[in-house]
């Protein structure tokens, strides 16, 4: 959601579409031609789709947005595009509400659909690369938008090299650990590390289990954190859940990654899933 155009402003003038936030447009007074619409992004991979549709997610989504906004031009039901699709609204034109997921042999989401999306928001962008050799694509990702570029240890040649790659491309350097993975793999290199993300699935497909061996390695590299004072950011992707999430937190983590649980819980009820885990 691109703040710049999707910032309601109740004295907005009548008909025209513009920037939020002035006196010349924003929303619900400068939309009265278009409707609000929540897009899918097909990526070209199995579970692209992912239940969106059928547990009526996207449409309560739209249906929050008028209740909180309301404007009352919404969409009846999502829809399905390319990523390249995107690259044909205007820049201070409607872009939709989006969304991209992927189970199993995911479609390959590159550097390009990155550039595209970088367009519509000023979120920041944490770029998670299972791609091998990773170091040759670092650059093409930054310069994309990415701000925060993860990498497995097991894709580079040279792990410090690619770190140092990152930073100089005045980027945040993550580096993720699979669930075979050990700490000390990249213990050496904590000081120079912005967040670590530690899979509690294997990567692949979504809807997996968590894998409660996890929270012994979450406390064990907080540990780690706290005795040599490092700054970095505890990241856990993988089965998170409203059952799990808080032992996960207690164990060290601050930031979770939860798809299955946000888009399919409470009927896809999905502000109702954000708080439930925020308030943890």
């Amino acid at each position: 959601m691109t703040e710049l155009t999707y910032e309601a402003n109740p004295n907005a003038a009548v008909g025209q579409l513009g920037k939020g936030g002035g006196d010349k447009g924003g929303w619900p007074e400068g939309m009265d031609d278009y409707k609000i619409r929540f897009i899918r992004l097909d990526h070209g991979g199995q579970g692209w789709d992912d239940g969106m549709h059928q547990t009526g997610a996207d449409i309560n989504f739209l249906r929050h947005f008028s209740g909180v906004t309301g404007f009352k031009k919404i969409a009846r039901k999502g829809e399905s595009h390319g990523i390249a699709m995107l690259a044909k609204y205007p820049k201070d034109g409607f872009p939709p509400f989006v969304y991209m997921t992927g189970n199993h042999n995911m479609g390959r989401v590159g550097s390009r659909e990155i550039k595209a999306l970088r367009e519509y928001t000023k979120l920041p962008f944490d770029v998670h690369l299972m791609i091998s050799p990773v170091h040759k694509y670092i650059k093409d990702f930054a310069n994309a938008g990415s701000d925060i570029i993860t990498i497995h240890p097991e894709a580079t040649e040279n792990l410090e090299k690619s770190i140092f790659h990152i930073k100089e491309l005045n980027k945040k350097v993550g580096v993720s650990l699979n669930p075979d993975t050990k700490i000390n793999v990249i213990e050496s290199h904590l000081n120079n590390i912005d967040l670590v993300l530690i899979m509690s699935v294997f990567p692949g497909f979504g809807g997996q289990k968590f894998i409660p061996e996890t929270i012994k390695k979450i406390k064990d590299l907080k540990e780690i954190k706290d005795k040599n004072n490092y700054n970095f950011d505890i990241e856990v992707d993988g089965g998170v859940n409203f059952l799990n999430s808080k032992d996960i937190i207690n164990a060290g983590a601050n930031i979770l990654v939860s798809g299955t649980t946000i888009f399919k819980e409470n009927n896809g009820d999905i502000k109702k899933n954000i708080e439930t885990l925020k308030s943890v």
